[in-house]
């Protein structure tokens, strides 16, 4: 049985229930290691436990460490198996799953050895020479059965739960939030560490989880002097490297995709960083923060809220555009917006082609059908051979178009500053915006939204498309009459629209939008992905350490 305390994410039973009712997206597909074959992959996933200052479990020790829970699932056959994890507080999924894939190897090389050998039979000697192999084996078993007997003394305790002599006279540790049942068996808390600075995995298939824990299986991997300093506290960094020790928190991650990033792991090496998955509410809960990460536009910063961080000396606004924040405001307060762009993603322009799929070949109301009972089967139309407009030739612009060239589409693109020649170099004709209105079959939107591209689709625009045309729309709402695009729509003058954004996000319950048969509406999709996610963090650690240093960051200003 696991349990949890002091976690958002309760847990509590065997692994086997636990896995089963983990969502999808908690499992990753990670390889732990190389065999004969190549890479092992495997389902795997991770689940905290607890927090725990590790000096009061261990002299040796600094910092807070974390008991969590390692599941290994297989691919082929979904068996699964469980490893109770004792490591560094931040320590990632990945670095867990490499460690078992050094218990692994390790456990292949000594079967090998004995296999070569002829241990197993209790031979005297080997085709391989015994006088040369066995005092080597044979000492690497006495070692690493001495490994194990020190990770398998019994349960972790407590430095106060030890006698004058050191001696155990209370029992193991236990959630005293769930404590066990008188004659219940329970797994020991935590193994026993070692070595100070040792990643240790307690290691146990499905079917070995009625065996104590002494019969468990253990792995130690040696962390090198960077890691070593990763595995204390940040308390306990900022003493030994003496640098003052700053307070991040990133806000809004309501998909719990920052932690493991690379981003945020450099940034825990110099910094106390806390992850948010829920609005933070009340501005006090910023209180004592010196950093923030913005994530794209989810939290508005106005000159009130402003007012409200005295603490907090840098943003880090991740995404291109800082619309949602009252810049004057902080600027008159000192307050750096440092810019995290997080670089080019292709992610709009995949959504962008999928919604012309969508939309053409009616994807979702044909769904709907089906799912009601219903087995509809429109004639619809394809991408192969139609013109594509494309509003704005910038990183995205440009993508979409080397894809729709995968489709044998003719490209047409438009920008207030893009040549000819530019146009060609990405497989593009350059026409004027209303030329291409007139002349395509699909226009998709990609262009950045500025004083001068405010209402660039307008009523106007809008009449000029053809009947048989659509509009696709990843870009920003605004840049897109909606109540111009609304009319088009209801009267049928264009033949249907797919929008990720729109004028006020979320979308009104009453929009009238949303009771139109010839239009896809998604929650502006185009950039929360896995990827986007790890550049931005890593940019949000390029500002931040940066600003750390001393360093000039680039920065939104007032006018930007």
């Amino acid at each position: 049985m696991f349990y949890s305390w002091g976690k958002q994410q309760p847990v509590a039973g065997t692994a086997s229930t636990i896995a089963q009712s983990l969502p999808k997206k908690a499992w990753r597909r990670l390889p732990s290691g190389e065999g004969t074959k190549g890479p092992r992959w495997h389902d795997w996933a991770y689940l905290e436990l607890a927090d725990l200052d590790a000096g009061e479990y261990n002299d040796d020790l600094a910092g807070e460490w974390t008991r969590g829970l390692l599941i290994r699932r297989n691919i082929a056959d979904n068996s699964l198996a469980f490893f109770s994890t004792w490591c560094p507080k931040g320590t990632s999924m990945q670095k867990l799953v490499s460690v078992e894939g050094h218990r692994w190897a390790i456990e292949d090389s000594f079967e090998t050895a004995k296999n070569e050998l002829g241990l197993d039979h209790n031979e005297t000697r080997s085709w391989h020479g015994w006088h040369r192999h066995v005092s080597l084996v044979m000492l690497a078993f006495a070692t690493m059965a001495v490994i194990r007997h020190r990770a398998n003394t019994g349960a972790l305790l407590k430095k106060r739960d030890r006698g004058p002599d050191r001696s155990i006279v209370l029992d193991p540790l236990v959630d005293p939030g769930n404590p066990p049942h008188r004659h219940e068996a329970r797994p020991a808390a935590h193994p026993a560490c070692p070595h100070p600075r040792m990643v240790i995995l307690a290691q146990g298939s499905s079917s070995q989880r009625a065996q104590s824990a002494s019969q468990a299986k253990i792995t130690t991997v040696m962390l090198g002097p960077r890691e070593q300093l990763r595995a204390l506290g940040c308390r306990d960094r900022q003493k030994e490297t003496g640098e003052s020790l700053m307070r991040v928190a990133f806000l809004d991650d309501f998909h719990s995709a920052y932690h493991e990033t690379a981003g945020v792991r450099r940034l825990r090496e110099r910094a106390d960083v806390e992850i948010l998955t829920q609005p933070f509410g009340e501005a006090s809960a910023l209180r004592g923060f010196d950093a923030l990460v913005a994530t794209r536009e989810r939290t508005r910063f106005t000159k009130e809220l402003f007012e409200q961080l005295p603490d907090v000396k840098i943003i880090a606004q991740t995404g291109n555009h800082a619309y949602h924040i009252d810049l004057a405001a902080a600027e008159r307060r000192g307050i750096v917006i440092g810019k995290a762009t997080g670089g080019f993603c292709t992610a709009a322009g995949e959504l962008a082609i999928g919604l012309m799929i969508s939309i053409m070949r009616q994807i979702p109301s044909v769904d709907h059908a089906v799912k009601a009972g219903g087995w509809p089967t429109p004639m619809t139309r394809v991408l192969r051979g139609k013109t594509l407009g494309i509003v704005g030739l910038g990183n995205i612009g440009k993508y979409v178009a080397r894809v729709a060239g995968a489709f044998n589409m003719k490209v047409l693109a438009w920008g207030s500053r893009l040549t000819a020649e530019a146009a060609a170099q990405h497989g593009a004709e350059r026409r004027e915006l209303d030329d291409l209105m007139r002349c395509s079959d699909i226009i998709s939107v990609h262009a950045t939204l500025s004083p001068d591209s405010r209402g660039l689709i307008d009523a106007a625009r809008l009449a000029l498309m053809r009947p048989t045309a659509y509009l696709v729309n990843t870009a920003r709402g605004p840049i897109v009459d909606e109540r111009a695009l609304y009319r088009a729509l209801a009267d049928g003058r264009i033949a249907g629209a797919a929008l990720d954004v729109f004028d006020e996000e979320p979308l009104p319950a009453a929009h009238p939008l949303r009771r139109l048969s010839n239009v896809i509406l998604t929650s502006h999709l185009g950039w929360p992905t896995d990827e986007m996610y790890g550049q931005f963090a890593d940019a949000a650690a390029d500002v931040l350490l940066g600003y750390l240093d001393g360093k000039y960051v680039p920065r939104f200003v007032p006018g930007y």
